[in-house]
């Protein structure tokens, strides 16, 4: 199973869902267009009903050991400054991946990575 794990300046988030993942009028690599506030905060409650409804079907996401990280960043320098960390390696132009014995391992791997990563000079 695959995990999107997006991430901003206010944290992490792991996203299992595709379809939370496209904006739908995706103006740029970066940028999308906005909701006016009312029709955001509809969408806001419509998607926290439809999760209340699915909760009961929810198990908990277990994955088997060993645990693998793929991350793909918008620039090769970012991806640079990641490969530089123990055991993380390089996946593609844009991209680097490691794996760990357990999720503890990994998770502390991704916060060294996004912490040299956000160390770059602008």
């Amino acid at each position: 199973m695959k995990v999107l794990i997006s991430a901003d300046m206010e944290g992490t988030a792991g996203i299992v869902d595709s379809a939370q993942t496209a904006p739908p009028d995706r103006a740029h690599e970066t940028a999308a267009a906005c909701l006016r506030p009312e029709k955001a905060r509809a969408a806001i409650r419509a998607g926290a009903a439809e999760a209340v409804r699915r909760a009961p079907r929810l198990r908990p996401f277990l994955p088997a050991p060993p645990i693998r990280l793929q991350v793909d960043v918008t620039k090769p320098d970012l991806a640079d400054l990641a490969s530089l960390c123990k055991g993380v390696h390089r996946t593609g132009s844009h991209g680097v991946a490691y794996e760990g014995p357990d999720m503890m391992d990994v998770w502390k791997t991704w916060l060294v990575m996004r912490n040299v990563m956000n160390s770059r000079m602008p």
